[in-house]
């Protein structure tokens, strides 16, 4: 008798390595001595659980870390967008000749979202994350911002219709108030894609089959 091929595919890809074959073994051993194949599965994804814990965990603080830091961040575009600096610096930068004009303007209008995503990485680096070293993955974290923050937007605007807070530079668009739930929401998953970017998935635990 041996294992369903199910079950040993979960096993080789859902537990840690180390005891791969113990698990097996463990499990074959069970259901020779009688034990149901309900029983089998229910240990087979009790383990898949307890193994992929950490991953879920891992992703459950990105997660919630990259909601925290995108709270301000639809109230500092609207204050920067409505600043007397920037407008003077708007209307300078679009008499210029192009490309200058395109690339100044795109600056002007993703410093206030890029700027805070790299501060919110670099903090999550260095304080809630075990790596020892650091840069590599700010650097890599900050590299993924803006096309992960594209890519973000693009889909939430032309998918599901969502924009961002109103401002001087993208006229007629319907905005959203910038203390609502979907404001916010507008910028998490590019946050999130950066810190994904960023760090390491945590270190795979051994497990013991519960009996």
């Amino acid at each position: 008798m041996k294992l369903p091929p199910l079950t040993r595919w979960l096993l080789r890809h859902c537990t840690p390595a180390p005891i791969q074959d113990q698990l097996a073994g463990d499990l074959l051993e069970e259901l020779h001595a009688g034990r149901s194949r309900f029983w089998l599965w229910r240990q087979t994804l009790t383990a898949v659980v307890i193994g992929k814990r950490p991953v879920a965990m891992h992703y459950a603080q990105v997660a919630l870390f990259s909601f925290v830091a995108c709270i301000p961040i639809p109230m500092l575009m609207m204050s920067w967008h409505h600043n007397a600096f920037f407008q003077t610096v708007w209307e300078r930068a679009i008499q210029l000749d192009w490309p200058t004009s395109a690339i100044t303007t795109l600056l002007l209008e993703l410093a206030p979202v890029l700027l805070p995503f790299w501060a919110a990485i670099a903090i999550y680096v260095l304080f809630l994350s075990t790596r020892r070293r650091a840069f590599p993955a700010i650097l890599r974290g900050c590299l993924t911002t803006l096309p992960a923050f594209l890519f973000a937007g693009f889909l939430l605007m032309h998918v599901f219709g969502l924009h961002g807070t109103q401002h001087r530079a993208m006229p007629g668009r319907e905005a959203l108030p910038p203390l609502s739930l979907p404001a916010v929401l507008y910028f998490v998953p590019s946050l999130f894609l950066s810190l994904i970017a960023a760090l390491p998935l945590p270190p795979r635990q051994a497990l013991r089959t519960a009996r």
